[in-house]
C-alpha cells in the first residue's frame, strides 16, 4: 500500500481511518461476500459507492489495496454494470465510463444475466461481466 500512502501524505488529503487515498479519493476494501446491489447498499451507507475504476494506474493500485488487505487476487465486485440497458455501461456513482480492461472476449453477457463487472478475473487479473446476484467481496470509494 506504499504508493496509496505516499499519494495520500503528498495530496495532503485526509481518509477516515481504514481507507486508503488514491488521487483525491478514499477507497476501501470489503472482504465480505455480498452481491453487487447490495454491495452498493454498503458502500451507500458508509458515503461511499462501488469502486469507479479511471486508468491503468487506478485499477492497478486498487488490485494492491486488494492483495494488501487480504483479498490477493480475489474476483471483487467494482462499480460498473449495463444493467439498465445491455452493452451500455455506466458507474454507479455517476462517473464517465471511458477506461476499461476487460478480458479477451468480454463482456460476453453469458447467458444474457451478467450486467455487473469483477476485477481480477483470471489468471490475467482483468475485468469480466458476472451475474449481479454472485456473491463477491468489493471495493467502495468516496470522493473528499
Amino acid at each position: 500500500m506504499k504508493l496509496l500512502v505516499t499519494d495520500l501524505m503528498m495530496n495532503g488529503i485526509s481518509c477516515p481511518a481504514g481507507w486508503s487515498g488514491l488521487g483525491n479519493r478514499c477507497f476501501r476494501y470489503f472482504g465480505t461476500f455480498r452481491t453487487w446491489a447490495r454491495a452498493e447498499r454498503d458502500c451507500l451507507s458508509l458515503g461511499a459507492q462501488l469502486a469507479s475504476v479511471h486508468s491503468f494506474l487506478e485499477h492497478h493500485q486498487i488490485q494492491n489495496l486488494i492483495s494488501e488487505s487480504g483479498g490477493g487476487n480475489q474476483e471483487t465486485w467494482i462499480g460498473a454494470s449495463d444493467a439498465e440497458e445491455n452493452s451500455i455501461w455506466f458507474w454507479s456513482d455517476g462517473r464517465i465510463f471511458q477506461f476499461t480492461n476487460w478480458c479477451g472476449g468480454q463482456p460476453n453477457n453469458a447467458g444474457g444475466k451478467q450486467s455487473c463487472v469483477v476485477m481480477n478475473y483470471s489468471v490475467n487479473t482483468c475485468w469480466n461481466d458476472e451475474q449481479c446476484t454472485a456473491s463477491r467481496p468489493y471495493v467502495c470509494v468516496k470522493k473528499l
